[in-house]
């Protein structure tokens, strides 16, 4: 994943990052970035992430739904 330059700066701060990343064709990934520390000094930054796919599918499936069911 790219370390977005807010994370980067976060995590030279010893501070968590948690964002959402845009890809190409509008894939939405939710992602968390911490430092790893040791003696105080930043030595590596992990990333964790996940895709918000289903996410997107659930909401429009509930607005699909809420237009049948409003008059």
């Amino acid at each position: 994943l790219p370390l977005s330059p807010a994370a980067r700066a976060n995590a030279t701060r010893g501070r968590a990052t948690f964002e959402t990343l845009r890809f190409e064709r509008g894939h939405d990934v939710r992602v968390l970035t911490l430092p790893v520390l040791r003696n105080g000094a930043l030595v590596e930054v992990v990333q964790v992430g996940m895709s918000l796919a289903q996410r997107e599918l659930t909401l429009r499936r509930y607005f699909q739904s809420l237009l049948v069911l409003i008059p």
